[in-house]
């Protein structure tokens, strides 16, 4: 098994640190910035609130800000263990090529050590007319792990997970879909079911669903 015991951190560069060990290799830890989403629904800014809420409860977020009036509110998930840390976000001491050295179930199991993070999720509603609302979710993920017994708290990349998961949630929703007709229905059904089939991701499923609605928008 490696040693990942860590005797000595010196910080190096802007770019992040260089963590050095008493008996094995040096791996670094990069500053990560906030995750972004930013996309449009075509609903009202009302509507797209009342859904990220009901998001939110499904999901366990605890409600931290909610200022309806402004578009705005902040969701956090406290405590998360190694197993929701794997899925949401990175895990922060990395390797000369920036990818993770271990997995957080890794290393609570394998060397013994502790981990847990949380999230703030901030997302921002602003109405573009009466029937279009511009989406702006942004993810600030931390995770504490303990290096030779001590507590170390560190900035980390997210998955985008959570971010998708939230966007997929408010963009499939019949309520934020315009009126169409029968034949952009169908269309729509289907690139639905490509996005539950694993055939396309989230990414993919939102571009084509603005091609085909503006499509519509030229009849």
């Amino acid at each position: 098994m490696r040693d990942y015991s860590f005797a000595l951190i010196a910080m190096v560069g802007a770019l992040g640190g260089l963590i050095t060990t008493g008996c094995g290799p040096d791996y670094y830890v990069r500053r990560h910035s906030p995750s972004l989403v930013d996309f449009e629904l075509y609903c009202s800014r009302d509507q797209a609130f009342d859904l990220a809420l009901e998001f939110a409860q499904r999901n366990n977020l605890r409600v931290a800000v909610l200022e309806k009036s402004s578009g705005f509110v902040r969701f956090e998930m406290a405590h998360l263990d190694a197993g929701h840390l794997d899925r949401y976000c990175k895990f922060p001491l990395e390797d000369e090529s920036g990818a993770p050295i271990v997995t957080y179930a890794e290393w609570v199991t394998d060397y013994a050590q502790q981990a847990e993070g949380e999230v703030l999720l901030t997302v921002l509603l602003s109405a573009r007319g009466d029937s279009v609302t511009n989406v702006n979710i942004r993810g600030n993920w931390s995770a504490t792990i303990t290096q030779e017994g001590q507590p170390h708290t560190y900035q980390v990349a997210s998955t985008n997970v959570l971010e998708d998961e939230l966007r997929d949630a408010l963009v499939t929703n019949t309520a934020c879909e315009p009126k169409r007709s029968w034949a952009l229905e169908d269309r729509m059904q289907k690139l639905k079911s490509l996005l539950d089939e694993g055939l396309i991701d989230s990414d993919d499923y939102e571009t084509r669903r603005r091609e085909i609605l503006a499509e519509e928008q030229k009849f």
